[in-house]
Order: structure tokens, then sequence, then C-alpha cells
């Protein structure tokens, strides 16, 4: 096995968890510091990994922080390992793990949690080889597998294994006003196959702060069903598979409906007792690696995603005066991808001028659309601009991909002077304001930096 790590293991704070007798786990005290260890030779090779998780044990996936909660695993556990798969390939590893108990309740919990503040982060995807750590980015239809090694009764060490395959169930759209006393929240669930879920294994899920509860139900939440209403929209247009769903909270007071529209948007899938998939909106916990998560020995303090990103290396695209009806030079653009893992290729859907003057600037030569960009590699596209009137010009030149940071825009910026003019000098400052902050009277202030770019046509 490998050799020991460092990882600090502590159960997370506010955050319910399946266990075998479905009781939630709030407010957990960390333990000390734990050393893991790695299993002793001899352990056997893990058999056929049971799914769902047999009873007593529990994972739980959430896709929208690349986080895995598991509970239940026995006291005895001397090395455990959590992998992601998807498509039988490899995305996601976190090895050298103990399960940790919770102080609070009289039990041993047997909590093994990965990419959640003060537990480990994942690890390498090859052997202990941290350089090769990424986060998976956990997806509808991924394999979570949990293998660990224990001791029987009689002390004999035995290797088993459970996993459980992610729902492939999302929100679409947040909570939105539909009327003065309602909103709702949709989504989509599915199967394997493309079917609808059965409906009376999803809930969701309205998480305002606890500070500011809701006053319909003197809590932090709202539940659908239960305070609200959930069912899968009747199929048709734009609904083909019936698989979207509608959760409606109604009979809400001006002041619900306001927690409402900024509260965490949750899903679950519970298709049984040692298994579940929450799928999250509007939280501040973004996808990737985790803030404050322990990361393995030789590893990335933050471990990059398993994701392609689209990573332009021009911040700014200027284009200094030309005459009305003329058309600029072309600036090429490079986008690398800066992304990692095995399934780090970006592919480039669209690359368009957006904005107030977009008509103004035109895309060519344009290598990136319907490209595969390998991880660390480039593609390139020309920028031009032609405008048959004069005038200062802005736009962006948006770039549409599947890169795991979303479309990334480059703004674009240009000037257009009237037939005849006389050439001149044309300052273009970046910064709308100058913001010092709060300082200490006779105190000199930080130094703001301000760019100025000429655009003109003269010194």
């Amino acid at each position: 096995m490998a050799a020991p790590s460092s990882h600090t293991h502590r159960p997370s704070r506010h955050r319910a968890r399946l266990v075998a007798a479905t009781t939630a786990v709030i407010g957990l005290i960390a333990p000390a510091l734990a050393v893991l260890q790695a299993a002793p030779a001899g352990a056997q090779v893990a058999p056929t990994p049971s799914e769902p998780p047999v009873a007593g044990h529990a994972i739980n996936a959430f896709p929208a922080r690349d986080f895995i909660d598991a509970t239940g695993y026995p006291a005895s556990t001397i090395d455990a390992t959590v992998e992601v798969f998807r498509g039988g390939v490899l995305t996601g590893r976190a090895i050298n793990l103990v399960p940790q108990d919770n102080p609070a309740t009289p039990a041993f919990d047997g909590i093994i949690d990965i990419n959640h503040a003060g537990n480990p982060c994942w690890g390498p995807t090859v052997g202990t080889d941290g350089a090769t750590a990424v986060t998976p980015d956990i997806r509808g239809g991924d394999v979570v597998r949990l293998t660990y090694t224990s001791r029987d009764a009689a002390g004999n060490l035995v290797t088993a294994a459970d996993q459980m395959t992610v729902s492939r169930t999302v929100i679409t759209q947040n909570t939105t006003q539909t009327g003065p006393a309602s909103v709702t929240m949709r989504g989509t669930a599915a199967d394997a196959a493309g079917a609808p879920l059965p409906i009376a294994q999803l809930s969701a899920k309205l998480v305002a702060s606890t500070a500011n509860p809701f006053l319909l139900t003197g809590r932090r939440d709202l539940l659908a069903p239960g305070n609200g209403t959930l069912a899968f929209d009747p199929a048709g247009p734009g609904n083909t598979a019936g698989t979207a769903w509608t959760a409606t909270f109604s009979g809400l007071a001006a002041a619900d409906v306001t927690r409402a529209l900024s509260a965490a948007n949750t899903i679950v899938d519970t298709p049984g007792l040692t298994a579940s998939t929450t799928y999250e909106t509007n939280i501040p916990d973004p996808a990737g690696p985790a803030a404050g998560c322990v990361p393995f020995v030789g590893s990335p303090s933050a471990p990059p995603l398993d994701a392609p990103v689209a990573t332009p290396l021009t911040a700014q695209i200027d284009f200094t005066a030309i005459a009305a009806g003329a058309t600029s030079p072309v600036q090429t653009i490079t986008v690398r991808n800066t992304g990692a893992g095995a399934f780090g290729q970006l592919h480039v859907t669209s690359i368009t001028p957006v904005g107030t003057d977009a008509a103004s600037f035109a895309v060519s030569a344009n290598t990136c659309n319907g490209a595969t960009v390998a991880v660390g590699g480039a593609c390139t596209f020309g920028v031009t601009m032609s405008s048959a009137t004069a005038g200062l010009k802005n736009a962006e030149i948006n770039i549409v991909s599947d890169s795991a940071s979303g479309p990334v825009g480059i703004p674009v910026t240009g000037l257009v002077t009237a037939a005849g003019a006389v050439a001149a000098p044309f300052l273009v400052s970046r910064a709308a304001t100058l913001d010092f902050g709060t300082h200490t009277p006779a105190v000199p202030s930080a130094p703001v930096v301000l760019t100025v770019t000429n655009l003109g046509n003269a010194s």
C-alpha cells in the first residue's frame, strides 16, 4: 500500500448527512490531528463493490462542490480510498484515509469526508505522486467508490468496497418570484436511460441563514414536499422526456419571498437509505478544491479541477484610430487550455462579439471552434474593427465553451474617426472611479494604479 500521508480528518460543521438511522449530524467538533496509516501487506484485494452501499454505510455526493461525505464505516478501518470514475476512467482519488468520529454522539460515526474544510483535499490519481492530484468535476452518472480495509471479529484483515452512482439531478433555474406570495425553483431529474426519476425520492429545499429564518416555518429552510410542492412538468416541447420538475412555494409573506430569492437552492435525490445526491446552487462554496481542505503530501494546496479551463492570453483588445469605413489590421488572440486531468480537453462552441458596439467588430481565422484543445494546448482567432460611423466603440468578445469557468469575455475597445479628421491623440482610462478606501486622517493611502491608453492616431 501507499506510504502514510499527513492528512488531517475533521468532521465538518452544519451539514446534514445520511447515517444508518438517517440522523442529521450538526455542529461537529473537530478531533485531534490524525496521521493516516496505510494498510499493511497481506490486505485482500477489494471484491466487487456493493451498489448501493451495504446497510449501515452511506455515501453522499455533492456535485456542485465536488464534495463526498461518507458515514458508518467501522472503527477498525485502517485504510480507505475514495475514487470517482466517469465512463470507467478515473477522474478523482483520495487515499490513506481513516474514518473519524463525532464525539457528540455515543456511537462511532465512521465519517470520511473529502474536499471540505478541515478534511482531505482530493489527492493523487497516480500512485502516491502528489503532483498528479486533481479535483474531480463530479457530474451525474459518475461512480463514487469507497474501498476500505478493516479487521473482522477474529482480527483478520478484510477489504471491501461500496459505491454509488451520482444522480443526474440538477437545478436549471434558481428561485424566481412568480406572484406576490410565491416563488418557484426548476430543474431536471433523469435516470441513466433519460426517463424521469421517481418523484417520491426527490426533495427540494431553500436554505436561508440561521440568523434570519423563514416566518412560515420558524426555521432556516423551506421544504418541498412539505412547505411547498414538487412535481414533474407535463411532457411537451422543451420537455419531451418529461424530466423537468418545478418546486413551488406559495403563501409566503413578503419578507419570506425576499429570503427565498437569496436562499441556497437544493435538490436531493435519495433512492435509498445508503446513498444520496445533493445538487446545490446559490451557495458560497464553488466547484473545485474547497477552501481549507488539507492537501496530500506533495500535492498543490488547491488541486486543480479535472476539467478544461479556457484562458485568453489577452485581457483587453485595443484598436487605435481608423477612418470610418476602413477596416483595422487583424489582432490575433490566443486561448490556452489551463485545465487539468483526464477530462481536461477544451471544446469551444462559439466566439462572437457582444455588447453595445458588437457590429463594429468581427471574428476571423478562428481555429478554436470545433477543435479539441488538449491540456496545455492553445488555439487562436482574429479580431478586426470596422464601422461606418465615427466614435469610440466598445464591445466584448464572448468565448463559449465547456470550460469549467463558464463563458469568458474579453473587452474590446477601438476608435473610429470621421473621414478627413485631423490626426490627434485620444486617451482612454480603464477605471471608471478611483477608490482609495478608508484610511486614517493625515496618513497617505496606498497608491491606486490607473492605466491610460492612447487610442488616437497621434502622440
